[in-house]
Protein backbone atom coordinates (compact mmCIF):
# COMPACT_ATOMS: atom_id res chain seq x y z
CA UNK A 1 0.00 0.00 0.00
CA UNK A 2 1.30 3.69 -0.91
CA UNK A 3 -0.20 6.99 0.30
CA UNK A 4 1.07 10.04 -1.90
CA UNK A 5 0.71 13.70 -1.69
CA UNK A 6 -1.18 14.86 -5.15
CA UNK A 7 0.76 18.16 -4.79
CA UNK A 8 4.38 18.25 -5.94
CA UNK A 9 4.59 20.73 -2.99
CA UNK A 10 2.42 19.99 0.44
CA UNK A 11 4.01 22.62 2.37
CA UNK A 12 2.02 25.19 1.35
CA UNK A 13 -1.01 23.85 0.48
CA UNK A 14 -4.98 24.50 1.79
CA UNK A 15 -6.45 22.46 1.25
CA UNK A 16 -4.68 19.55 -0.38
CA UNK A 17 -5.24 15.81 -1.86
CA UNK A 18 -3.88 12.11 -1.38
CA UNK A 19 -3.38 9.29 -3.28
CA UNK A 20 -3.57 5.68 -2.02
CA UNK A 21 -2.70 2.72 -4.42
CA UNK A 22 -4.17 -0.31 -2.47
CA UNK A 23 -3.99 -3.86 -4.46
CA UNK A 24 -3.77 -2.31 -7.90
CA UNK A 25 -6.82 -0.25 -7.28
CA UNK A 26 -5.85 4.18 -6.72
CA UNK A 27 -8.18 6.35 -4.47
CA UNK A 28 -8.08 9.77 -3.53
CA UNK A 29 -9.77 12.49 -0.76
CA UNK A 30 -9.31 16.06 -0.69
CA UNK A 31 -9.17 17.75 2.70
CA UNK A 32 -8.82 21.13 4.32
CA UNK A 33 -5.67 20.74 6.83
CA UNK A 34 -2.71 20.06 3.77
CA UNK A 35 -0.39 22.81 5.77
CA UNK A 36 2.47 20.38 7.54
CA UNK A 37 0.55 17.19 6.80
CA UNK A 38 1.91 13.80 8.23
CA UNK A 39 0.13 10.01 8.30
CA UNK A 40 0.95 7.83 11.03
CA UNK A 41 0.37 4.20 10.00
CA UNK A 42 -1.59 1.68 11.99
CA UNK A 43 0.50 -1.34 13.10
CA UNK A 44 -1.37 -3.50 10.37
CA UNK A 45 -0.97 -0.96 7.73
CA UNK A 46 -5.01 -1.35 6.72
CA UNK A 47 -5.38 2.83 8.11
CA UNK A 48 -3.45 5.53 9.08
CA UNK A 49 -4.11 8.64 10.95
CA UNK A 50 -3.23 11.95 9.59
CA UNK A 51 -2.72 15.31 11.29
CA UNK A 52 -2.03 18.91 9.45
CA UNK A 53 -2.80 22.81 10.07
CA UNK A 54 -6.21 24.48 8.12
CA UNK A 55 -4.86 27.54 9.37
CA UNK A 56 -1.11 28.66 9.35
CA UNK A 57 2.18 26.99 10.96
CA UNK A 58 0.40 27.57 14.87
CA UNK A 59 -2.61 26.08 13.86
CA UNK A 60 -5.43 25.36 13.85
CA UNK A 61 -4.20 21.57 13.62
CA UNK A 62 -6.82 18.55 12.66
CA UNK A 63 -6.60 14.91 12.29
CA UNK A 64 -8.79 11.98 11.06
CA UNK A 65 -8.04 8.31 10.33
CA UNK A 66 -8.31 7.14 6.75
CA UNK A 67 -9.40 2.97 6.43
CA UNK A 68 -8.65 1.54 3.23
CA UNK A 69 -10.74 -0.71 2.39
CA UNK A 70 -11.40 -2.57 -1.30
CA UNK A 71 -14.14 -0.49 -2.20
CA UNK A 72 -12.39 3.09 -1.45
CA UNK A 73 -11.23 5.10 1.76
CA UNK A 74 -13.39 5.61 4.77
CA UNK A 75 -12.58 8.86 6.18
CA UNK A 76 -13.21 9.59 10.17
CA UNK A 77 -12.86 12.97 11.02
CA UNK A 78 -11.59 12.66 14.55
CA UNK A 79 -11.43 16.46 15.51
CA UNK A 80 -14.83 17.26 16.17
CA UNK A 81 -14.76 14.37 19.16
CA UNK A 82 -11.56 15.65 20.74
CA UNK A 83 -12.77 19.29 20.73
CA UNK A 84 -15.93 18.34 22.18
CA UNK A 85 -13.76 16.08 24.68
CA UNK A 86 -11.42 18.20 25.49
CA UNK A 87 -13.77 21.77 26.10
CA UNK A 88 -12.19 25.02 27.28
CA UNK A 89 -10.02 24.52 29.86
CA UNK A 90 -8.96 27.65 30.43
CA UNK A 91 -9.80 31.58 30.35
CA UNK A 92 -9.51 32.81 26.98
CA UNK A 93 -10.57 36.25 25.19
CA UNK A 94 -12.89 34.56 22.93
CA UNK A 95 -13.71 30.90 22.57
CA UNK A 96 -11.24 28.91 19.95
CA UNK A 97 -10.74 25.48 19.03
CA UNK A 98 -7.57 23.52 20.32
CA UNK A 99 -5.18 21.72 17.92
CA UNK A 100 -5.84 17.77 17.36
CA UNK A 101 -3.06 15.98 16.77
CA UNK A 102 -2.56 12.07 16.55
CA UNK A 103 0.66 10.68 18.14
CA UNK A 104 0.88 7.07 18.44
CA UNK A 105 -1.46 4.04 17.65
CA UNK A 106 -1.22 1.62 20.55
CA UNK A 107 -3.50 -1.17 18.77
CA UNK A 108 -4.58 -1.14 15.67
CA UNK A 109 -7.84 0.33 16.42
CA UNK A 110 -6.65 2.09 19.78
CA UNK A 111 -5.20 6.12 18.45
CA UNK A 112 -3.56 8.29 20.62
CA UNK A 113 -4.25 12.16 20.40
CA UNK A 114 -3.52 15.50 21.81
CA UNK A 115 -5.55 18.52 22.39
CA UNK A 116 -3.56 21.69 22.61
CA UNK A 117 -4.60 25.08 23.10
CA UNK A 118 -3.31 27.25 20.30
CA UNK A 119 0.15 28.57 21.16
CA UNK A 120 -0.83 32.51 21.64
CA UNK A 121 -1.87 35.10 24.02
CA UNK A 122 -5.41 34.90 23.45
CA UNK A 123 -5.98 31.75 26.25
CA UNK A 124 -4.45 31.95 29.74
CA UNK A 125 -1.94 28.80 29.72
CA UNK A 126 -1.59 28.93 25.88
CA UNK A 127 0.02 25.58 24.46
CA UNK A 128 -1.94 23.48 27.62
CA UNK A 129 -2.76 19.98 26.22
CA UNK A 130 -4.80 16.64 27.12
CA UNK A 131 -3.83 13.38 25.24
CA UNK A 132 -6.81 10.85 24.63
CA UNK A 133 -6.84 7.49 23.82
CA UNK A 134 -9.36 7.02 21.40
CA UNK A 135 -10.73 3.62 20.18
CA UNK A 136 -11.54 4.17 16.28
CA UNK A 137 -13.77 1.07 16.21
CA UNK A 138 -16.13 2.11 18.44
CA UNK A 139 -15.89 5.87 18.38
CA UNK A 140 -15.34 6.25 22.21
CA UNK A 141 -13.11 7.52 24.54
CA UNK A 142 -10.98 4.96 26.15
CA UNK A 143 -8.87 7.65 28.46
CA UNK A 144 -8.13 11.00 29.00
CA UNK A 145 -4.80 11.80 30.26
CA UNK A 146 -3.33 15.19 31.48
CA UNK A 147 0.23 16.52 32.46
CA UNK A 148 0.10 15.54 35.62
CA UNK A 149 -1.95 11.88 35.06
CA UNK A 150 0.79 11.07 32.51
CA UNK A 151 3.78 11.95 34.65
CA UNK A 152 2.28 10.00 37.80
CA UNK A 153 2.45 6.24 38.71
CA UNK A 154 -1.27 6.10 37.97
CA UNK A 155 -0.68 6.43 34.48
CA UNK A 156 -1.75 3.50 31.52
CA UNK A 157 0.88 1.60 30.13
CA UNK A 158 1.87 3.83 26.87
CA UNK A 159 1.72 7.13 29.01
CA UNK A 160 5.78 7.39 29.18
CA UNK A 161 6.59 6.56 25.96
CA UNK A 162 3.60 8.93 24.79
CA UNK A 163 4.37 11.99 27.05
CA UNK A 164 7.92 11.90 25.15
CA UNK A 165 6.08 11.91 22.09
CA UNK A 166 4.23 14.88 23.23
CA UNK A 167 7.23 16.74 24.17
CA UNK A 168 8.43 16.41 20.76
CA UNK A 169 5.22 17.08 18.85
CA UNK A 170 4.79 20.32 21.16
CA UNK A 171 7.79 20.85 22.29
CA UNK A 172 8.48 24.16 24.01
CA UNK A 173 4.68 25.03 23.27
CA UNK A 174 4.10 22.94 26.35
CA UNK A 175 2.41 24.53 29.37
CA UNK A 176 0.13 22.85 32.02
CA UNK A 177 -1.11 25.02 35.54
Amino acid sequence: MVAAWLDNDKSDAFPTALRVTSQGRTFEHSFDFGLNAELLWSPSGERFAITGSEGGANGQYRSAVVTVTPNGLVWLDLTPAIERAFGHPVKCGYLETPNVAAITWLFDAQLVLAAQIINHSNCDSFGTFVAFEFNVGSGRLASVMTKSTLSSGGRPRWARSCWRHLMSVFGSLVRVT
